[in-house]
């Protein structure tokens, strides 16, 4: 019995296998609310391809992305003076460029399956007329967040 515990100690150690993931950091509303330079709802309009391909450098191996512009008509503003619109920089997979199957990958924002068209965003000014989550690009689900359509919500329009 000794015997056979001590052989699955050793297997044990000889089979680690080293594990990697991401965690993402606590965001609270308050450090959301101090550290972005813009703070609105809005209504999503027509996501673009950029024509920027890059990669997330602070991944290991580089997590390669194509960069994504979505406009978003300003609806009301919490913090900052926008224009009427502003345009949201994000980022998905480029799929073509990956090594091979990613397991605990960023991400990113999609739009597409939106259960909403409109959405509460804390946003860093990235130049004029471009902005960026203020959560970064890894994790920007936590700046970006859906406002439900429903009978007893109102949104100016």
């Amino acid at each position: 019995m000794r015997r056979t515990c001590y052989v699955v100690i050793v297997a044990l150690l000889f089979l680690q296998a080293a594990v990697v993931g991401l965690i993402a950091p606590p965001w609270t509303f308050d450090e959301l609310r101090s550290k972005s330079d813009l703070i609105i709802i809005a209504e999503r309009g027509a996501t673009r391809d950029a024509g920027i391909k890059t990669e997330f450098t602070d991944l290991r191996p580089p997590f390669p992305v194509v960069a994504l512009n979505t406009n978003f008509k300003v609806l009301s503003v919490l913090k900052g003076t926008p224009r009427g619109s502003i345009l949201l920089r994000h980022y998905r997979q480029d799929a073509d460029r990956l090594p091979g199957p990613i397991v605990n990958a960023p991400l990113g924002l999609d739009f597409s399956r939106g259960p909403t068209t409109v959405y509460l965003l804390f946003l860093k000014r990235e130049s004029d007329d471009l902005y960026a989550p203020t959560s970064g690009h890894l994790f920007p689900d936590f700046s970006i967040l859906a406002l439900p359509e429903g009978p007893l919500t109102v949104f100016p329009r």
